[in-house]
C-alpha cells in the first residue's frame, strides 16, 4: 500500500533525522524520499469533496484552436497579493495521493514570498481522508514557505521552525537534532522539484528558439559539479495562448556514478570523495508544463523522475512522480 512521502518526512529520512515516517494508525513506515511505482498512466481522482477542489478541468481543443508550438522569451510576472488554488497528485503503485492548498503571493522586501495555506488531504490510498486523520496527514505533506527574487530565481525557504513544531505537536515527528542537513535537503527538494518545475527551470533559460533545443548543463550537487544532457521541446499548446514545454534531462555513466556519491555525501554525511564503482543505468528527468509565457504562470505540470540503476549486480529502479493544477480565477489574480 502506498506510504506517506510527505516533503518535510522524507527529508527527515533522508537526512538521517529520523528511521521512517509512520502513517496514521499504522507501524508501516517509508525510508526513502522518493516515490516507487511502476510507470503508470495518471489516473483522474475526484477531488469535489473539498471546499478548495477546482470546479471544472479546461477541456481539450479541437483541431481548429490548433496553435503553433511556442517560440520566444520566457518571463516571469507572478501578481502580488494573488491567492492560487493548487491541486496536486502523487503517484506510487498504481495508487494516488491528493490534497489541495491555496498558494499566496506576498511582496518580502525586494523579493517575493510563495506561502502555503491549509492542506486538504483529499485521498490517501485512494480513499477518503477521516477527520481523525486529517491533522495528522496534513501536517505529514506540509511544505515549507520560500522566497524567490523578481526574475523568478529560487532565494531560499523560510518557516521550516514552525513546519517542524507543527509535525511534533501532530505526533509525526520527535526531536529533530541536525537541523542545518534536514533545511538543505527541503532546499534542493523545492529547488528541484516544485518551484523548479513550475517556474525556475524555465527562468534559468528564458528563450525558446527552436522546437527542439539540445544542450549540456553543469548542475551543482552538494560539492560536485555534475553534467546532464538537457532537451527542451515546445510542443503544440494545449490551449489558447499558453506555451506547451517539456524539458528530459539525462545522467547517465560516470556522471551518475558522480551524482550518487554526491548526494550519498549530502544526505547520509558519507564521504563523498568515495565514488560508487561498477555503476551502470541512468536518470531520466521529465517536467512537462503548460503555462503563459509572459508571466510564467502554470495551468498543470507534471514532474516524472525515473532511474534504473545497477551496482555491482543490483538493480534498483525507482519512479517519483507529481501533477499539479493551477487554478487562477480568483479577483485577487488580475
Amino acid at each position: 500500500m502506498m506510504r506517506p512521502v510527505g516533503l518535510l518526512c522524507g527529508a527527515l529520512v533522508a537526512a538521517g533525522v529520523m528511521g521512517g515516517c509512520g502513517s496514521p494508525g499504522s507501524e508501516e513506515a517509508v525510508d526513502e524520499i522518493v516515490v516507487e511505482t511502476a510507470p503508470q498512466t495518471a489516473q483522474s481522482v475526484d477531488a469535489t469533496t473539498s471546499p478548495r477542489a477546482p470546479t471544472s478541468t479546461p477541456s481539450e481543443p479541437s483541431d481548429a484552436d490548433a496553435q503553433e508550438p511556442y517560440i520566444g522569451p520566457l518571463r516571469f510576472e507572478w501578481p502580488i497579493g494573488c491567492e492560487v488554488i493548487v491541486t496536486e497528485t502523487v503517484e506510487r503503485d498504481a495508487e494516488t495521493a491528493q490534497f489541495v492548498y491555496p498558494l499566496f503571493i506576498r511582496e518580502a522586501g525586494d523579493n517575493i514570498e510563495v506561502s502555503y495555506g491549509e492542506l486538504d488531504v483529499i485521498h490517501f490510498r485512494d480513499q477518503p481522508v477521516s477527520a481523525a486523520d486529517q491533522a495528522q496527514l496534513a501536517a505529514l505533506f506540509a511544505q515549507p514557505s520560500f522566497t524567490v527574487d523578481r526574475e523568478g530565481g529560487f532565494v531560499s525557504v523560510s518557516g521550516v521552525d514552525d513546519l517542524l513544531r507543527n509535525m511534533q505537536a501532530a505526533g509525526v515527528i520527535g526531536e529533530v537534532p541536525d537541523r542545518e542537513a534536514f533545511v538543505s535537503v527541503i532546499e534542493e527538494t523545492v529547488l528541484n522539484q516544485y518551484w523548479g518545475s513550475w517556474v525556475g527551470r524555465w527562468v534559468e533559460r528564458p528563450e525558446v528558439t527552436a522546437e527542439v533545443m539540445d544542450d549540456v548543463v553543469i548542475t551543482r550537487v552538494a560539492d560536485a559539479d555534475i553534467a546532464y544532457d538537457l532537451r527542451r521541446e515546445s510542443l503544440t499548446p494545449s490551449e489558447n495562448g499558453s506555451a506547451h514545454l517539456r524539458d528530459t534531462t539525462t545522467i547517465e555513466g560516470a556522471e551518475l556514478e558522480r551524482f550518487l556519491a554526491a548526494t550519498r555525501g549530502a544526505l547520509s554525511g558519507a564521504d563523498e570523495s568515495e565514488a560508487f564503482s561498477g555503476v551502470d543505468g541512468e536518470k531520466v528527468t521529465v517536467v512537462d508544463a503548460v503555462l503563459d509565457p509572459v508571466t510564467l504562470r502554470p495551468t498543470r505540470v507534471r514532474f516524472d523522475d525515473r532511474s534504473t540503476i545497477e551496482i555491482d549486480g543490483q538493480v534498483d529502479s525507482r519512479v517519483e512522480v507529481r501533477e499539479w493544477a493551477f487554478d487562477w480565477s480568483s479577483p485577487s489574480c488580475p
